[in-house]
């Protein structure tokens, strides 16, 4: 088997000291190959966002990374020092936030912005801006702007919400970077704008081959984006698989409560199925299976043990793993993924 091209294992994240400690990421793995496409889905506060940050390593005090392996290419990123971090993001690791109006200048023109990221990713901040120019306007071709040259010199408050996005999305692809990390980057958009942009970044994934981790809280947005699926919640991951076998045999029964939830075009109901009681206190995380005291199917030793993690497809090439007592009993081909 080849080398993931991201490989996480038992990355723990923490923020603050002593008894008021969050602990928001608490033992997540998976590993991503090249070309990979995973969406991670979850409510609020369920540690997506936190997942990320920790990989570019953007934590920032108060939160620390106590624990865990972060590798890219084969290389550990939780050793490497500041410098050599900074080096790798915008070159071979790039990001897309949530609002693009808090990762854009008001008092810049998005093509001085774009130009910047393209001499930064090349290594030479003091390279030709001719060139630099001329890369900027084929970015913003690239992510279906039309008259590049003119909108390059606009000022972020003169383009629409859409239009703000795939500026962020094109300063993220100037280093032509092999994992790219969207969290949530549909949030300010409407709906017709927002199906338009999922397609961009479907299609960019496609053509550039980039790997592709996108977070959301919706799912019908990851089953038009991505091949893979993890889901988290409370700090941890407890069903991973393809999109298709996850959405379509959710093993975890948060898994299936995020899927009854959703709306349904094609039945008519009175109200939506909804998941009863809420998240633990991250201060104070139980012993047992997070998820217990919401869950319909509880049994005694949820509450005593956290579920190791079980393949459902017993090691076959596409696994399908959750973290659940009710498929303890199914194979014996589990594994602690905390």
């Amino acid at each position: 088997m080849s080398t993931p091209l991201l490989d996480v294992r038992n990355l723990k994240t923490v923020f603050g000291t002593g008894d008021d400690a969050v602990t928001a990421v608490d033992g997540v793995s998976f590993s991503l190959k090249a070309g990979q496409s995973l969406g991670i889905i979850g409510e609020s506060g369920s540690g997506k966002t936190v997942t990320a940050f920790s990989i570019l390593r953007l934590v920032s005090r108060p939160g620390r990374i106590v624990e865990g392996s972060i590798r890219f290419e084969g290389e550990e990123l939780l050793t490497k020092s500041a410098r050599e971090i900074t080096r790798l993001r915008g070159r071979k690791m790039s990001m897309i936030l949530q609002d693009p109006m808090s990762s854009l200048n008001p008092v810049f023109r998005v093509g001085n912005q774009i130009e910047e990221a393209v001499l930064l990713a090349a290594g030479d901040e003091r390279g030709s801006r001719s060139q630099a120019r001329k890369r900027s306007e084929e970015l913003l071709q690239m992510v279906r702007i039309p008259e590049p040259a003119s909108r390059a010199r606009q000022y972020p408050h003169q383009m629409s919400g859409g239009m703000r996005q795939r500026v962020v999305s094109a300063i993220a692809l100037a280093g032509n970077p092999r994992l790219l990390i969207a969290d949530e980057p549909t949030t300010s958009l409407d709906v017709t704008t927002q199906l338009q942009f999922l397609d961009l970044i479907r299609d960019l994934h496609a053509t550039l081959g980039f790997a592709l981790i996108f977070i959301s809280h919706d799912l019908g947005i990851i089953e038009r984006v991505c091949s893979d699926v993890a889901v988290m919640y409370a700090g941890r991951i407890v069903e991973t698989g393809s999109t298709a076998e996850v959405f379509s045999e959710p093993a975890h029964p948060y898994t299936r409560g995020l899927l009854r939830s959703a709306p349904d075009i094609s039945r008519r109901v009175k109200t939506l199925d909804s998941i009863k009681g809420q998240p633990p206190d991250p201060r104070t995380w139980p012993m047992g299976c997070r998820f217990a005291m919401r869950c319909p199917a509880i049994m005694d030793q949820c509450v005593k043990t956290y579920p190791p993690v079980i393949n459902l497809n017993h090691g076959q090439r596409v696994a399908h793993d959750v973290a659940c007592w009710l498929h303890q009993a199914e194979t014996t081909d589990g594994y602690d993924g905390r």
